[in-house]
């Protein structure tokens, strides 16, 4: 791979990597940085916090200098387009050493093939100085390993060992008490030496961790490399992969595939016995799974709490509802409604949809639509509920019809659907910049539409780790905006109300208000990963729907109306929690009782 820029763009860029804004911030505020703005100087630093780590894991795997480098590269326009998926964000290290060992074993893969078919007769010949001996056989079996460690112990070895921090600084990266660092960071690599042992190489804890500083020291990516890293992530966030080099454009795109794939597929299927014969037990595994139980019990902090009776547990957080065309404010654990200070006027609540209004993951914009009196929305706006300003209109399509707009995770785009003309008659699914308000169109992966009236497929919503949701042919759909990857969902044909489609907060529920073949409503859960529909609530002679998740992922709030065989309401407005599980019953909200209040989020 070359690294060669022009003199002015490296200098540039040398300047960018030179900067020290970031020296003292953590991995979480940086990644924020960038995830938030694009900040390119956060990438930046990053880049060089993180590449001599990055650079050893490919060169360990690869050896070769040239594809231990592209997969450098790909690594990091990998985290361009995955850094939402990054959670906690703080754990950046242990993510990027993760996703460098599957794009060097990718690029190894990769190698092989074109050495089988006599591309390249002397590839096998590095371009470095391997060790002799066990040695250099330990160099890739180390990541193996180390990449199967349980988080809480192979982080404190990528940070202490591999990227050479002290453990005052590891501590604080990470956000734990320097004593915790230290124990489980000797628990790590006691853990790591006898995984080693079982692969018949033999290394003390203290001797693999020098090991480890040594080969990180030996490894620390040139100022070209970076310089041009930083460059293409720069060209991969305005859009231009294909201006990166190929090959390394064609690793990351199949390191992204592999990592959509890990999530959507169940490759695994396991089956036991339950107790007194009663029942079958189906578990389900991505593949990308490779983690070890402890091999000591867990101590009392780190024992995860245990279940309780979600819905019989004190509500808690921040819901947001509308009353009319106000958003207000219910706060669970005061139990009280207050109206935030900033509202719309009365100018923009013709036509204004309070049940598709849509609050911003950070919780500053509502996104909206607004049309004329009698028509459907033909524009879309945002309102920023800090100030007191006028709302922006971000989108403008007169004559059109729009609808099923959802933020994107990191706030920075909002897809929604347009409907066609007579002479067209289906749906068109859109992506807007909101600091650019550019428009795009999607072009979604061949779906047949559901009908014979050929609807076109809609993108509904935006899932927490970037996926979208499209339902076609009657059925649910999982796509990569990144390399249109798709997997179809739900197995059976489902109808739904389009403003109900919400993902969990943790990415692995969707909730909607399906419709039956006998036109009643139900309050239906999605597994993601198992594609099962779990119906939660018969919601007949309903209507108004809205739903939300909670902050925790384990509660749904719904709110709806009764009415009658005319639709003409016959009671106040219900809001309702149920427990996600469907294993209670759900809690009525005694304040929204006489309120009529609409759901919109809940934080």
């Amino acid at each position: 791979m070359s690294t060669r820029l022009g003199p002015n763009l490296l200098g540039h860029l040398r300047d960018v990597l030179g900067r020290r804004e970031w020296h003292d911030a953590t991995d979480a505020q940086v990644l924020t940085a960038y995830l938030v703005r694009r900040d390119n100087d956060a990438f930046a630093a990053i880049v060089r916090r993180h590449g001599a780590m990055v650079l050893g894991v490919c060169r360990r795997i690869l050896g070769d200098a040239d594809d231990a480098d592209d997969a450098f590269q790909a690594t990091f326009l990998v985290l361009v387009r995955k850094a939402a998926a990054v959670t906690p964000r703080e754990r950046l290290a242990g993510w990027l050493h993760s996703v460098a060992q599957r794009t060097a074993l990718k690029a190894r893969t990769a190698r092989a093939r074109r050495l089988a078919r006599g591309r390249r007769a002397m590839a096998s010949r590095s371009e470095i100085t391997k060790p002799n001996g066990d040695q250099h056989d330990l160099q890739p079996i180390v990541d193996q390993e180390l990449a199967a460690l349980a988080e809480r112990y192979r982080l404190p070895i990528v940070l202490c060992d591999l990227e050479g921090k002290s453990r005052k600084e590891a501590a604080s990266q990470l956000g734990w008490k320097e004593g915790t660092l230290s124990g489980r960071l000797a628990r790590g690599r006691r853990l790591l030496a006898s995984r080693l042992t079982r692969r018949g190489v033999t290394l003390g804890g203290a001797g693999l961790a020098a090991w480890l500083t040594a080969q990180a020291q030996a490894a620390p990516p040139s100022a070209a490399l970076l310089a041009s890293t930083v460059h293409a992530a720069a060209l991969v966030t305005a859009g231009q992969l294909s201006a990166v080099s190929k090959p390394v454009a064609a690793l990351t795109r199949e390191v992204l595939q592999a990592m959509l794939l890990s999530k959507l597929k169940t490759v695994s299927l396991v089956v036991a016995i339950a107790a007194l014969g009663c029942g079958v037990l189906l578990g389900f595994a991505p593949v990308a799974a490779n983690t070890e139980p402890p091999a000591d019990p867990p101590t009392a902090k780190d024992r995860a709490p245990r279940a309780t009776n979600d819905a019989a547990a004190p509500l808690a957080g921040r819901m947001y509802f509308h009353r009319a065309h106000d958003l207000i404010v219910y706060d669970a654990k005061k139990k009280q409604l207050t109206d935030l200070e900033h509202q719309l006027d009365e100018g923009h609540r013709f036509n204004y949809q309070d049940l598709s209004a849509r609050v911003s993951p950070d919780g500053r914009f509502l996104a909206f639509g607004q049309a004329e009196e009698g028509h459907p929305p033909s524009k879309l706006q945002i309102h920023d509920l800090t100030k007191n300003a006028e709302p922006t209109v971000v989108v403008s399509m007169p004559g059109k019809e729009l609808s099923s707009w959802s933020w994107s995770p990191d706030g920075k785009r909002i897809s929604f659907s347009v409907w066609g003309d007579a002479a067209d008659n289906k749906y068109h699914p859109y992506v807007v910049d909101i600091s650019t308000q550019k428009v795009t169109k999607v072009k979604l992966p061949a779906v047949k539409s559901d009908g014979p009236e050929g609807y076109g497929a809609v993108i509904h919503a935006w899932s927490p780790d970037g996926l979208w949701l499209i339902h076609a042919r009657g059925h649910f759909h999982l796509v990569d905006p990144a390399t249109n990857a798709m997997r179809q969902l739900t197995d059976e044909p489902t109808g739904f109300m389009a403003e109900t489609c919400r993902f969990s907060p943790d990415g692995k529920k969707l909730v909607f208000v399906g419709v039956t073949k006998e036109k009643r409503h139900n309050l239906s859960v999605v597994d993601v990963l198992l594609g099962k529909t779990t119906v939660l609530a018969d919601l007949a002679h309903r209507w108004n729907f809205a739903v939300t998740w909670s902050p925790d992922s384990r509660r749904i709030a719904c709110s709806n109306v009764e009415v009658g065989d005319d639709f003409k309401p016959n009671g106040p407005c219900h809001v309702d929690v149920y427990d996600a599980a469907g294993k209670a019953k759900p809690q009525p909200l005694p304040e929204a009782a006489e309120a009529w209040l609409t759901v919109t989020d809940w934080r």
